[in-house]
């Protein structure tokens, strides 16, 4: 599900107000100035324009990805993390490095990250879980058996 460029921006781009059209689309979504250009610009590539105008992102929704956009618009490099990782299922790190690098003007592309393999040991623990070691319970079970060992002995002494 993905909302489509509102028809009314697209009507001024049509009618040859481009740099308008592009200021109303990146007030409402957030864009960057080359992505609501390249968005719009889209338009005159498709003969169809009419019948299905282009939407911004199809894998993810669109709603998701304005506000994506609209936290980096803003600043707020913590939200847009966290909605991208939560939009895509990308980890932490991937997620804040994909951020980093649309922030400093390369084009955020969700397609790839949607379609990236999950590791293969993602499945098996909840996120935010950290995976327990056994040896430190081990250890600590060693030393209390050492202890009470030691305390018999020199009781016995």
């Amino acid at each position: 599900m993905s909302t489509p460029v509102p028809a009314e921006i697209l009507s001024i781009w049509n009618s040859g107000s481009k740099v308008l059209a592009i200021k109303l689309l990146r007030e409402q979504s957030g864009l960057g100035l080359a992505e609501a250009k390249q968005l719009l610009e889209s338009t005159d590539a498709d003969a169809d324009a009419a019948d299905s105008p282009p939407t911004l992102n199809s894998a993810i929704p669109a709603s998701v990805e304005l506000r994506i956009h609209a936290a980096m618009a803003s600043g707020n490099k913590l939200e847009a993390v966290k909605l991208l990782k939560e939009a895509t299922g990308l980890g932490l790190a991937e997620a804040k490095e994909r951020i980093d690098e649309a922030m400093q003007g390369e084009p955020l592309n969700l397609e790839t990250a949607l379609h990236q393999p999950t590791p293969p040991n993602a499945a098996s623990s909840a996120p935010g879980e950290v995976k327990s070691s056994h040896g430190i319970l081990w250890l600590a079970l060693i030393l209390v058996a050492l202890a009470w060992g030691a305390w018999f002995y020199f009781k016995a002494a």
